[in-house]
């Protein structure tokens, strides 16, 4: 035979009826029915009381008809027992014990998500070296393809567009297949569609291409009619410096020619604008943490490095960096704090001497 014991705590005065028990205890009464029993047959011993965790009970002590007693842990919200055998099955949870649970849970998921958060970045960080990489193997094809060099400059109309460092995607386009490497894991959604910078693409109006990749002009086979970017050009890949000098980087416009003299973005989430100060297209905080912020840079030599954001001022953009330095600054080392940083700058790695 089976009946129901539910305890169920209130706040009220003590009194007693048939077969009905209220139990009063520091302040507190827990209301006890026992339902189709004689209280002689099952009778509540003891309820243990708790003001910190509310007018629940603790503890209950239970006897049945046989005599044989229980003590069971916590509160029970109902508890089923069959006639001389004592079984309880929780069906409940307290509040302070449902919060209790909460709590645990959030405690972990605190300590957990920043080192999820971490592996996270580190896996996007990785899949953008192995684009690049795969980029630097692309453009050797290219170069080995023609006869040793790059594509010229462009962007003024004298050859067409697609045979240009200006619109490198279209220049490679015959030696791949797959978009998605033109575009870095952290920087997928369109600046024009939401993307917030440093995590936005770019795209150029009438282009086929959306990316988050920046080709370094100075890289292509210089210009027909501009002597200045000839001399700087890098035009090859075989060149004895190739190891110092950006090929493609992380970026919020297709295209970069840097000088050391351009200025840093003014503010973090900056957007790329036509200016003279066409670093500012690179240096973009989209890897690492604050005071350790990189890009990932793929060099003429098809090798890969990451480039803390200070450090951009001082690789070879072009053949004649180190000489455009001295003609501004003398025959002193390059040094980063010649730069006037920007205050969300100012604490990222310095690098005095290059």
């Amino acid at each position: 035979m089976m009946f129901s014991l539910i305890i169920n705590p209130t706040i009220g005065q003590f009194e007693y009826l048939n077969n009905w028990g209220c139990f009063l205890k520091q302040g507190l009464t827990a209301y006890c029915i026992l339902r189709g029993y004689d209280s002689a047959e099952l009778r509540i011993k003891s309820i243990l009381m708790h003001k910190r965790r509310g007018y629940n009970p603790l503890e209950i002590k239970i006897s049945n008809a046989s005599g044989r007693s229980a003590l069971r842990g916590f509160t029970l919200l109902e508890t089923k027992i069959s006639n001389g055998v004592s079984k309880r099955f929780l069906t409940g949870f307290t509040l302070i014990e449902l919060l209790v649970v909460i709590a645990i849970i959030a405690l972990l998921m605190s300590i957990l998500m920043p080192a999820l958060t971490k592996a996270r970045k580190q896996a996007q960080s990785s899949m953008c070296m192995s684009n690049q990489h795969q980029f630097g193997l692309l453009w050797k094809f290219y170069a080995d393809d023609h006869g040793g060099f790059f594509p010229i400059r462009g962007g003024g109309g004298t050859v067409e567009e697609e045979q240009t460092m200006n619109d490198w995607p279209y220049a490679l386009e015959p030696y791949y297949g797959n978009r998605d490497i033109i575009l870095c894991p952290a920087a997928l959604k369109l600046f024009s569609a939401g993307g917030k910078p440093p995590y936005a693409a770019w795209t150029d109006e009438g282009d086929e291409y959306d990316s988050s990749y920046t080709i370094n002009l100075w890289a292509g086979n210089g210009d027909e009619d501009d002597s200045h970017f000839n001399d700087r050009c890098w035009r090859t890949p075989y060149t004895k410096r190739a190891a110092y000098a950006p090929m493609l980087s992380d970026g919020n416009w297709k295209d970069c020619q840097g000088y050391f003299e351009d200025e840093p973005p003014e503010y973090y989430g900056y957007w790329w604008e036509a200016s003279a100060n066409e670093l500012k297209r690179v240096c973009v905080p989209r890897h690492g943490t604050k005071g350790v912020w990189y890009v990932n840079v793929s060099f003429l030599d098809f090798s890969m490095k990451k480039v803390y954001l200070k450090e951009l001022w001082l690789i070879n953009w072009h053949k004649l960096w180190r000489e455009d330095f001295e003609d501004e600054y003398g025959d002193v080392p390059m040094d980063t704090r010649l730069v006037d940083w920007p205050l969300w700058l100012q604490s990222e790695k310095d690098f005095p001497i290059y």
